[in-house]
């Protein structure tokens, strides 16, 4: 309890300062739902990538399924918070059936075929008009009761922090140590009796799990969805840059990381649109090659008495 309590308090700080900046204007409610949706795209890819040492590029596609089975769920008159727990299941079960193929490749192979899927969704709701198809589907007369910037806040600041404590859970976990033995030797894991397989599928769910839980209440608040713009892949490359940038593996690095860019793309898309990506990824090569642990293996150089309470 003395390990996870301080973490704990440090995390809920970080999330309390977020929320008292939302209430000062709606501009700054919006940057803040920003943070968050990003935060736990973040967080949910650090349990495949930062732990088990699998580089997806798929985060985009289960924020995306997130988005369309809450949109299709909602015009058949389901209650949308219902429907926002029902988007982040129904990623998880299609992350169960890609994993049957995907978590079979490994390295490159397995972020391509992730990307792949990303890739194809869109051309699949355009092609089939579903939900809208190519042109989209407005939802804010299905939703308007329940529509509150707030309450999506509130909703998107539960699942961080119940990511942020599962996190916590994780790297003191069996299950956590049997995916850093898979990061650190995959085949060395194998040899010492770790079902691969299995712990990689159970990592790639949960991750899915909030992935789209995060593209539902995004999808809630937003109210008119595109194909491209739900399946968007830059989602995928803004979620392993936050990562880096905090430090994978750690239970603050991608909360820290999501600050960070977000503050960030929001400056440089007032003075220089469209580039904030770019800057943000020569930054990140910088800070990799500095301190290869990310901004927290920085802190816990400097911080040594009290990086394994906080950091």
């Amino acid at each position: 309890m003395g390990v996870v309590n301080p973490r704990i308090i440090s995390i809920s700080a970080l999330y309390a300062i977020l929320i008292f900046l939302s209430l000062f204007s709606r501009s700054l409610a919006e940057l803040v739902f920003l943070i968050l949706i990003t935060c736990i795209l973040s967080q949910s890819l650090n349990i495949i990538m930062g732990l088990a040492g699998l580089v997806s590029l798929g985060q985009a596609f289960f924020f995306g399924t997130g988005v369309y089975m809450f949109t299709y769920l909602v015009i058949n008159e389901v209650n949308p918070y219902l429907s926002i727990i029902l988007g982040g299941l129904v990623s998880a079960i299609f992350a169960l059936a890609l994993g049957l193929v995907l978590l079979r490749l490994r390295g490159v192979y397995f972020a391509c075929g992730t990307l792949v899927v990303t890739l194809a969704a869109p051309y699949f709701i355009s092609g089939t008009g579903i939900v809208g198809g190519f042109a989209g589907l407005n939802i804010y007369r299905y939703i308007s009761p329940f529509y509150n910037i707030y309450l999506c806040l509130f909703s998107l600041l539960v699942t961080s922090i119940v990511m942020s404590i599962l996190t916590i859970k994780l790297l003191r976990s069996p299950f956590g140590y049997s995916l850093k033995a898979i990061k650190d030797d995959h085949d060395a894991a194998e040899t010492l009796g770790i079902n691969t397989f299995r712990q990689k599928t159970i990592a790639f769910c949960i991750s899915a799990l909030f992935s789209g839980i995060a593209g539902a209440i995004w999808a809630f608040k937003q109210a008119y969805i595109l194909p491209s713009i739900a399946f968007n892949p830059l989602r995928s490359i803004e979620a392993i840059l936050t990562m880096l940038v905090g430090g994978t593996g750690t239970v603050i690095g991608p909360i820290l990381g999501t600050i960070i860019y977000e503050a960030f793309r929001d400056a440089v898309m007032r003075t220089a649109p469209g580039l904030q990506v770019l800057i943000f990824g020569i930054l990140v090569i910088v800070i990799v090659l500095m301190a290869p642990e990310g901004l927290i293996g920085l802190l816990r150089k400097r911080f040594k008495s009290i990086r394994d309470k906080i950091f």
